[in-house]
């Protein structure tokens, strides 16, 4: 392999690296949800077809997908690191013609309010600091938000499904 080949190839590792890094640092590191759990907690909340699903920090798109499948939603998934979002990417072109979309952007600097359920993994830190209060300013009322894995502080969640380690919360805004 030629220097510059190997070269290359470190840059264009070291970039996705940093972009990775970049998001993780913001909401949280690139962990694939639960499709199972998702769907138990789409299915707890009975969403009508039609309805608008937004998965904040979608990775590969799993999740976005599922909502557009299984319950017929216009889903759109936003991520902010290179490699999950190519991955979601390649996955969205079996929905081409579909109310299925994922975005390359931070979802801190989307507004949420067009919204009827927000689906998202992220820190405790990150979701108390930083995600709570931008829902309690940028949501309509009767907003469904579905946590995996981590809980706010503050908000008790009209239901949580368990499943071994991991955990799902649902509160309604």
């Amino acid at each position: 392999m030629s220097t510059l080949l190997v070269a290359l190839l470190a840059l264009v590792l070291l970039v996705v690296i940093l972009f990775m890094l970049r998001a993780g640092a913001s909401f949280a590191p690139w962990i694939p949800s639960s499709s199972a759990m998702a769907e138990q907690a789409l299915r707890y909340i009975a969403p009508q077809p039609g309805s608008t699903f937004v998965d904040l920090g979608c990775g590969d798109g799993r999740i976005v997908f599922l909502a557009h499948r299984k319950f017929g939603l216009v889903a759109c998934g936003y991520e902010f690191s290179p490699l999950p979002y190519c991955i979601a990417k390649l996955r969205q072109l079996a929905y081409l013609n579909k109310p299925v979309s994922i975005e390359f952007e931070n979802f801190f600097d989307v507004d949420l309010s067009t919204f009827d359920i927000i689906y998202g993994y992220g820190l405790p830190k990150t979701i108390n600091q930083k995600l709570l209060p931008k829902l309690q300013k940028g949501v309509r009322p009767g907003t469904y938000v579905i946590s995996y894995n981590f809980s706010f502080e503050d908000r008790k969640p009209l239901q949580v499904f368990h499943n071994r380690w991991r955990s799902i919360y649902i509160y309604r805004f």
